[in-house]
């Protein structure tokens, strides 16, 4: 059975964003209905200011449709190629117009390379990652999941990478001291499970820079990050065993898994950011439901505050 028709946006993540000012976003390619829903919801609580990117005819015609006024949202044509509209939303941050970039209806890729692009792109001196955060149904526990979008099968620098992101993201959004778990198939250290050395060498490095602000170990098997029980019945003792606020995956394969199977099969809602650019970007898939997208821009507003 899956789950996805129950999922609704979470309200922790909303009410992160409930005191922020509108957030100006740049949203490429927002010629598509499941966009101009999101952004009439968006509006509807007062989340951001949209700065709707792609084909202007077809964006006017949705917003008529979905009875969106034309004094809410700035349209911005940008004809009928993808890459333009990437590089004008691009152009736009650098001109200081909009505090986030947003994915409408084109392929990550093309966005992503507009973002990553040398000299005029969107590059900082951190790594660029994605980071999800996971919310379910009856209950209030969120679970983020980083990097299962953007880093294939990072090094060990960036690995490291990835978890700087994260854990300043943490504390952003209000976790004074987050508790990572570095995610293997074991909690050994085996040569032969590259995965396991590189949290287990991750582990040492984040106890030497990230003393008393966050705690991170690894390795761990997914049960016994996020099940105390689990945790207990292996005799884990580690201060992350069972209750990971947040888990690492070694590569974008394993990321990509878990957080489908999280939200198809238990109807979880996946707001997910770019970190690591000069403004938060929103990238979440162009078939995840109107919920996870508007979960996303108020992750979004919660990071550009």
């Amino acid at each position: 059975m899956l789950y996805t028709d129950a999922i609704v946006a979470p309200s922790q993540i909303l009410k992160m964003a409930k005191d922020n000012p509108p957030l100006p976003i740049a949203v490429v390619c927002a010629h598509h209905p499941n966009i101009m829903e999101t952004m009439k919801q968006a509006l509807a609580r007062n989340l951001c200011i949209p700065y709707l990117l792609g084909k202007a005819d077809k964006i006017h015609k949705l917003a008529n449709e979905y009875a969106i006024p034309s004094e809410k949202i700035i349209v911005i044509d940008c004809g009928e190629e993808d890459a333009h509209a990437a590089n004008i939303a691009v152009e736009m941050v650098h001109k200081q117009e909009v505090s986030a970039l947003m994915k409408g209806h084109i392929h990550t890729d093309v966005l992503m390379r507009a973002v990553v692009a040398s000299g005029n792109g969107l590059r900082t001196e951190r790594r660029i990652s994605h980071v999800f955060v996971m919310s379910f149904p009856n209950s209030d526990r969120l679970l983020m999941i980083t990097d299962a979008a953007v880093n294939i099968q990072p090094d060990e620098k960036g690995y490291q990478g990835i978890i700087s992101n994260v854990i300043d993201c943490a504390h952003k959004i209000g976790y004074a001291f987050p508790k990572i778990a570095l995610l293997s198939a074991s909690e050994d250290v085996l040569s032969a499970m590259p995965s396991s050395v590189l949290a287990d060498n991750a582990t040492r490095w984040a106890a030497q820079v990230y003393a008393g602000r966050a705690i991170v170990e690894g390795p761990f098997a997914l049960d016994n990050a996020v099940s105390l029980e689990a945790a207990k019945l292996k005799g884990i003792e580690r201060q992350v065993a069972g209750n990971a606020d947040i888990v690492v995956v070694p590569d974008i394969v394993s990321g990509n898994i878990l957080f489908k199977t999280l939200v198809y099969f238990c109807g979880a809602c996946a707001s997910g950011i770019v970190l690591g650019a000069k403004v938060p970007i929103v990238l979440t898939s162009r078939a995840d439901p109107v919920e996870a997208k508007i979960a996303s821009i108020a992750l979004a507003a919660k990071m550009s505050s």
